[in-house]
């Protein structure tokens, strides 16, 4: 039997807690819906403007007659039994922690704040993620070619939150490639999702851009490793005159090569 999930009222609109998603929907209108993570944390709770109107978060941070400040407790104090059955906690153990403590990987984030770096693997080839020089540096004895974030700045996906990209399995590098002047995808070349820096490295990123340490933990956790999850070619948008990888009806050789990627968005 489903569990019935626990309610908050807000100004007289009633709210269901649901720690799956960490939202708040309104009960009678689920499409509404208030992200705890775009609430502000605050010592044992969360804070945000509230629009009476819209029955949102408002996107103004003055309160008056229709936009009012509303705090809410913490998520294992709103719903400890929820709690305990996501992160698989028993519940008096629950009732000792705050949210912090829960949803955040805290040997993980001890580890990388002891100055270990995370690591990412690529198609079989291991890589330290380093946003403090902007690039995946290859680990341990592979031969890969370090990848630099401004060189595959352009095949970011901002709906994806990963850059997808074509890799060279032989050479375990990423291989930009000239698609008007292939008629077919080389073997050694596949497409592969790899995630931006915030969810690569929370703490790296919060380092490099100056960001507060500890923001965004809760939503992005810390990693200290993660795979490269490889795309299919209609995934990836591959123009219908290229056929996928196989044996080539024409030589390739020096046709794949990096320049004129088209623009893309970048942190």
């Amino acid at each position: 039997m489903e569990r019935e999930l626990p309610i908050i009222t807000i100004e007289g609109t009633d709210f269901i807690v649901d720690v799956d998603k960490v939202k708040l929907r309104e009960r009678g209108n689920e499409d509404n819906e208030i992200s705890i993570f775009h609430m502000k944390e605050l010592e044992r709770g969360y804070g945000f403007i509230y629009d009476r109107i819209t029955k949102r978060m408002s996107i103004w941070s003055t309160v008056d007659e229709n936009r009012v400040a509303v705090t809410i407790p913490e998520l294992v104090d709103l719903d400890p039994a929820g709690m305990s059955q996501k992160y698989g906690v028993p519940l008096e153990v629950v009732k000792t922690k705050n949210d912090f403590e829960l949803m955040v990987d805290q040997e993980a984030l001890g580890r990388r704040l002891g100055g270990e770096l995370p690591t990412i693997e690529i198609m079989g080839y291991h890589f330290l993620v380093d946003i403090a020089n902007e690039e995946l540096r290859p680990s341990g004895d592979n031969f890969a070619s370090a990848l630099r974030f401004s060189e595959i700045e352009s095949c970011y996906d901002d709906e994806k939150e990963a850059y997808i990209i074509t890799f060279n399995t032989k050479n375990g590098e990423y291989q930009a490639i000239h698609f008007e002047e292939l008629d077919a995808i080389p073997d050694d070349i596949v497409a592969v999702s790899i995630p931006f820096e915030l969810r690569l490295d929370a703490i790296g990123f919060f380092r490099r851009y100056g960001t507060e340490q500890f923001q965004f933990l809760k939503e992005y956790n810390i990693r200290m490793h993660c795979k490269a999850e490889e795309v299919s070619w209609q995934e990836f948008g591959l123009p219908s005159h290229i056929r996928q990888p196989q044996k080539a009806a024409i030589n390739l050789e020096g046709k794949i090569r990096a320049g004129q990627r088209k623009k893309g968005r970048r942190l």
